[in-house]
């Protein structure tokens, strides 16, 4: 883990977001969701040939609205240090685009 985000003995280290880069399509709707700015586009490219997000290196909240917005199911995920590695569940329908019956 880097220095910036380990955290010093009085602060503890902060949430972040963990982008697998090879399944990021490089959509960048965590870009624009992200309230605090801290995710970017990285300069390379991926295996699919698109460049991924990446995580700034500070500043994250753990919101997650990152992991909610990401088309992706596997793609971004959020640690937080209080909860170790938070993947919220994805409902069925958001898996599928199907809307359960009765909710139309």
């Amino acid at each position: 883990m880097p220095e910036s985000e380990r955290g010093t003995p009085s602060s503890p280290v902060l949430s972040r977001p963990i982008v697998d880069p090879d399944e990021c399509k490089g959509c960048q709707r965590c870009v624009v969701a992200c309230p605090k700015g801290v995710l970017r586009v990285r300069p390379g490219l991926n295996r699919r040939g698109v460049r991924p997000v990446e995580y700034t290196g500070a500043g994250c909240t753990g919101c997650v609205m990152c992991f909610y917005t990401c088309p992706e199911p596997y793609a971004i995920r959020v640690e937080r240090p209080d909860r170790g590695v938070r993947v919220p569940q994805r409902s069925p329908a958001a898996e599928t685009g199907e809307v359960p019956t009765g909710q139309r």
